[in-house]
Formats: C-alpha cells, sequence, structure tokens
C-alpha cells in the first residue's frame, strides 16, 4: 500500500485551520523516517503501563522543501515511556530518553528484568510530517501526522493484507525538575501531567476543525501500537490488544 493509504483520516492539516490563539506560529519540521522496535518481556512491562523501545530516525524531506538534500540519520537511542493517566486519545506519559535512564526505570518498575532479556514484539516504520507550534503559552507543543507500515521482510499472502495505519497527534511536553523522594517527585508529574493535559483540551475545543474524529464521526482513532497488536491478532486468529 502506498503512503496515501495509510494517511490519518482524523487529525486534519494544521495549516490555515487555527481559528483561535492567533499569536502562534505553525511551522513545518523536516518529514522524518522513524523506526521503532518495541520490547517485552512475556507481557511484564506492557503490564505495568512501561512501553519500551529502540528508536532510529532519518530525515527524508528538508526544512526546505524546494532543494534535494542528502538523508540525515540519527543513531539508534533507548526511550521509556511511562502511563502518568488517561487513555489512548487522551494519554499523559512520562517519557524517558537515553540507555542509562531507561536502565534506571526499568530497575523501578521491573525489578530483576534486565534488558539482555528482552524480545521484540512489534517492529513498526513511519512516516511523520510535523509542525511545531511557537509561542504557546505552556510547554512545548507539537502536531503530527503519522503513516505506519510494519517492517518485514516477508511478503503478505494474498489472504493477508500488509499493516497500514495513519494516526494524527497533538503533544504538549514540559519538563519535570527533580529533587525530593520518589513519592513527591512523582506527585509533581502527575499535577504537571493534568495542567497540561486541561490546557490541551482547551486548545483542542478552541480548534474542532483539526480533529475531525472527535468532533465530526471521523472514525475511531487508534495508537499505532495499538493498532498493529489489533491487526497482528486478526491475522494469527485470535485478539492481541494494547489496553
Amino acid at each position: 500500500m502506498s503512503n496515501n493509504d495509510c494517511a490519518p483520516s482524523h487529525l486534519n492539516q494544521p495549516r490555515g485551520l487555527m481559528k483561535s490563539y492567533q499569536e502562534l506560529r505553525i511551522s513545518p519540521q523536516p518529514t522524518k523516517r522513524v523506526r521503532d522496535t518495541y520490547l517485552d518481556i512475556n507481557g511484564q512491562l506492557v503490564g505495568k503501563d512501561l512501553w519500551l523501545r529502540r528508536r532510529t530516525e532519518e530525515v527524508v524531506a528538508p526544512q526546505n522543501y524546494g532543494k534535494i538534500s542528502p538523508l540525515e540519520v540519527a543513531g539508534e537511542e533507548w526511550e521509556a515511556k511511562v502511563r502518568l493517566g488517561g487513555n489512548y486519545t487522551d494519554s499523559q506519559f512520562e517519557e524517558v530518553k537515553g540507555k542509562e535512564a531507561v536502565i534506571d526505570v526499568l530497575g523501578k518498575l521491573a525489578p530483576g528484568v534486565s534488558l539482555d532479556e528482552l524480545a521484540p514484539f512489534a517492529d513498526l516504520l513511519t512516516e511523520r510530517q510535523a509542525w511545531s507550534v511557537s509561542n504557546y503559552p505552556i510547554g512545548d507543543m507539537s502536531i503530527v501526522l503519522d503513516s505506519v507500515t510494519q517492517v518485514s521482510d516477508k511478503t503478505p499472502s494474498s489472504d493477508t493484507s500488509a499493516f497500514c495505519h495513519g494516526v494524527g497527534e497533538v503533544e504538549l511536553m514540559a519538563e519535570v525538575v527533580g529533587g525530593g523522594n520518589e513519592a513527591k517527585h512523582m506527585g509533581r508529574k502527575k499535577a504537571q501531567a493534568e495542567v497540561l493535559r486541561a490546557r490541551l483540551d482547551e486548545f483542542i475545543e478552541a480548534n474542532a476543525e483539526l480533529f475531525p474524529a472527535k468532533y465530526g464521526g471521523g472514525g475511531k482513532v487508534a495508537g499505532k501500537l495499538s493498532a498493529y497488536l489489533e491487526w497482528k491478532g486478526k491475522v494469527q486468529g485470535g485478539e492481541e490488544k494494547m489496553e
């Protein structure tokens, strides 16, 4: 399938659609190709709301779209996402980057589990269009449109379609400074996540044209990993969902 077949239907491109926050600037970012390899051991990490992955990125279109330049390839990076609240259409996560930081999170949430024990359960390739939103009152905002396929060396059989999924995301991020005991630090992270969620809700409601799935009956929204596991479960004759 082409990337157009995977195009997100539930989030429109942001250019020209903003009705509020007129002081904000939306700037297109370089298109990227992102490979995410998700790892777990017998579902232990996912069961603890911990998603661990290895990510590699390459720039496939420079910010100046009129020029052609060689690919810029970033090295592989370990990342972890820890759920703080919400669901898959309205979720709050703590994001951790770097191998040592991921090992630290793994030790806290899954004692006794090492990186060497983990095995891949999903390998996804994403072509990502992105826009940065400047001067937002709180946090760093970005809007992304993802076209996702499975990384595979196998050709789908005649009765099995290849995995292809489109999803959009509005992300609002802020840094929480550490210090104090772990319980107090977690409390600060959750409190900050709630503040960001409330501000993001305001943004979404004020710009409903960006979100046809939420306000225009644009269909079911599913994150790329959840959609992949649902597809995989159907292909294998069972159900395998990420709740």
